[in-house]
């Protein structure tokens, strides 16, 4: 199925309009993911619309779901990996990959905070930063400073009752130009 017109001119509008330093826009379905559902047409149609939403919205951030799997990707503008400088930021003694002067989204599939993990398919049809094969219930933090979001996720060892890191990112929020 796809968002119907009302609606989805109503989350363009709403996303466009916000006042908010970051925009971030969370969905059930994801049109990025490896999952078993990734190739479902009602996936694929609604995922033509999220990119539009992100898009014409300003959206910095996209976390979907659906499938119980680890997947981010780059900056991505209507289905292509966006430019974008890359570096590295150290963040209360933790090291970020950051993406600053970026138009574009990041969207990120973050797995499952139960048991249930989706097989994962290759070969895949877009552009990703980042795919983890999860053994184990997954949580995200996002924390913001300044002018800068911070986005952690963590693997819970059940046998061992450990947490460890399991990915991360950081976005610069800057003013840049089209021409950039």
């Amino acid at each position: 199925s796809i968002i119907n017109d009302r609606q989805y001119k109503w989350a363009i509008n709403v996303a466009k309009n916000a006042k908010t330093k970051w925009k971030i826009l969370l969905t059930h379905k994801s049109p990025y993911s490896n999952g078993p559902h990734h190739k479902d047409s009602d996936v694929k149609n609604v995922g033509k619309q999220i990119n539009d939403i992100a898009y014409y919205g300003g959206i910095d951030l996209v976390i979907g779901g659906h499938d119980h799997v680890y997947v981010r990707t780059p900056v991505m503008t209507q289905g292509y990996k966006a430019k974008c400088k890359k570096s590295k930021i150290l963040y209360k003694n933790m090291s970020y990959n950051l993406y600053e002067k970026f138009l574009g989204s990041i969207y990120v599939v973050p797995g499952t905070s139960g048991v249930k993990n989706y097989k994962q398919y290759f070969p895949i049809d877009f552009n990703y930063d980042k795919i983890i094969k999860l053994d184990c219930p997954v949580f995200s933090t996002i924390k913001t400073d300044k002018n800068v979001l911070y986005f952690d996720a963590y693997c819970y060892d059940i046998k061992s009752k450990k947490i460890s890191r399991i990915d991360n990112f950081a976005l610069v929020k800057n003013e840049i130009s089209l021409n950039e």
